[in-house]
Order: structure tokens, then sequence, then C-alpha cells
């Protein structure tokens, strides 16, 4: 959100836009917790579902950059198809990855 202006300056989400922390500090537990999820062993866990997990990075970055370019901005409803689009990218980019892992081995 803090990449974007808002499609609608006087909309409902101009509250956000007058109290948002900005990004960093919005980033910060996801900060903290990353280590934990990636580097401590968690026992009957393997690997491949925090490996599957940052497969989602990729569409959550590119659908709304990729939206917001292209109208100029979003809005709760542009952020909310993104949130969707994200959601059916990463499932398909995880049955890929996972039918590539299952052919090879």
């Amino acid at each position: 959100m803090a990449w974007f202006p808002y499609l609608r300056q006087g909309g409902s989400a101009a509250f956000h836009r007058l109290h948002r922390a900005g990004l960093a500090v919005e980033l910060r537990p996801t900060l903290l917790l990353l280590p934990l999820l990636l580097l401590l062993p968690w026992p009957g866990l393997e690997r491949w579902p925090v490996a599957a997990g940052l497969l989602g990075l990729l569409p959550a970055l590119l659908v709304p950059l990729a939206l917001g370019r292209r109208l100029g901005g979003h809005s709760g409803d542009t952020y909310g198809a993104c949130v969707e689009w994200s959601e059916a990218w990463t499932l398909l980019l995880i049955a890929g990855a996972l039918r590539l892992v299952s052919a090879a081995g």
C-alpha cells in the first residue's frame, strides 16, 4: 500500500493513509519472525512448506505492481482483487513446483 497512490483521494481509505506508520515500521514483525520460520528446526515438518510459502512472494509482489501501474493506483476493491489473484497464482505455482519435484524424483 505504501508504493501506490489511492485512486480516490477523498475515499474511505483516506483514514488509512493518514494513520499509516510507514513501510519500515509495518515490516518489522515480519522481519523479526522470518529467520525463526526459516532457520529453526521444526520437528515433523519438512522444509518444502516453507519453500512453497516463499513462492507466494512472487505473485504477492507482482500482481499489485501490475494492477497498480495499469490503473494508476489502488482502492480497497483492487487490493481485495490482488489478494485473491495472488492466492490463486501462489496455488498454481506450488502445484507446478510439486509436479516438477515429483517428476524429477
